[in-house]
């Protein structure tokens, strides 16, 4: 990869500056005081530097840098830029940095906006900065530990080898939560088995929560149900002033009226049919009010249902559903707790696997 332009703008002492870098070695020499520094100072600030506004020129109100590296494999950072909605890479990648006295700072890459943690994990595998007090990564020992093995071509010894580590690392952890206490461990099977006998013994399931409590619901309200069914039915057909009663006066007198006059046909025909209806309805509400089980020990048992349900809720779950998961969960916990010999003896052999291998 190689820088190809480097391009300053209103930054410290240097107003505008343009620099077409040539291929091959390049050395920047002069006297204290030069600007050597400024153009090591852009280069950071493009590498994700943090910047402030004190390095915008006097008189002018930003300063810009941006440079222009040249290359041909931009494969794995394409993928990287793809992830942040920034424009792939095909031959240059630019990268842009601005600073104004306002305190808006803004990045690009390849034009897209990005963010300074993007720009500075980009500089940080595209330049290296080699001075008395830089933080170079050639002193970083995972950096260090990464060219020993690019160099020794041992990249997939290295994969496998932290494969095996992490695994040794999970068999160790989960050894490790076995072998707890003997009074700790007998303090949790004890309440694992009270959680899962109160929880199988309910002997729940999902669909049976919206049944009973709408059950309970209609048996609760059971009384007052049947006494408005029965005053509606009263109302409409027992009464002396029923309903249906003073209907059956006006339909004879419409029947008189479609004899007089048979454009009343229509009239006379909808109010008979609003009769029949209104005596189903009268006949539905009997049979309903009739129907209603008002047995006291059946609307216990509801009630009994409903607040067991609700005492596991409060203890295990918002839902039903929730309270049986529960209960698989720690009796598939108290399962590994009981068998814990056999499941030490297991991870030991494990362990020792990984170990050898």
């Amino acid at each position: 990869m190689l820088l190809q332009l480097l391009r300053i703008k209103n930054l410290a002492l240097v107003e505008d500056l343009e620099w077409e870098i040539a291929p091959g070695f390049t050395a920047i020499t002069g006297e204290t005081g030069a600007g050597k520094s400024i153009i090591i100072g852009a280069l950071q600030l493009l590498l994700g530097e943090r910047g402030d506004k004190s390095l915008v020129r006097t008189g002018a109100e930003m300063c810009t840098v941006e440079a222009i590296f040249q290359g041909d494999d931009f494969a794995k950072w394409n993928a990287r830029f793809e992830e942040s909605g920034i424009e792939p890479c095909d031959n240059d990648l630019i990268l842009k940095r601005s600073l104004s006295l306002s305190g808006t700072n803004r990045q690009f890459i390849n034009g897209s906006p990005t963010t300074l943690a993007n720009l500075k994990e980009l500089g940080d595998d595209l330049v290296d900065l080699h001075g008395p007090h830089d933080h170079q990564s050639l002193l970083s020992p995972d950096r260090q530990l990464d060219l020993l093995d690019a160099f020794a071509a041992a990249g997939d010894t290295r994969e496998k080898f932290a494969k095996i580590f992490r695994q040794l690392r999970a068999l160790e952890a989960e050894h490790a939560a076995l072998n707890t206490a003997e009074t700790a461990r007998e303090q949790e099977l004890d309440l694992l088995r009270h959680q899962v006998n109160e929880i199988t013994s309910a002997n729940l399931s999902a669909e049976e929560e919206a049944q009973i409590e709408a059950r309970y619901r209609l048996a609760s309200n059971s009384r007052r149900l049947i006494e408005i069914a029965s005053t509606v039915a009263a109302k409409l057909s027992e009464a002396d002033d029923a309903i249906l009663s003073q209907l059956g006066e006006t339909q004879k007198l419409l029947r008189e009226l479609e004899k007089l006059d048979p454009a009343m046909a229509t009239a006379a025909n909808t109010h008979e049919t609003a009769v029949v209806e209104l005596s189903e309805i009268a006949r539905d509400l009997g049979r309903y009010a009739e129907n209603l089980d008002l047995d006291p020990e059946q609307l216990a048992a509801l009630e009994q249902r409903v607040s067991l349900f609700e005492t596991l809720k409060r203890k295990y779950g918002a839902t039903i559903s929730e309270v049986i998961a529960f209960g698989e969960r720690a009796a598939e916990r108290m399962r590994k707790i009981e068998g814990r010999d056999e499941e030490l003896q297991r991870l030991d052999s494990s362990n020792r696997s990984s170990k050898r291998e």
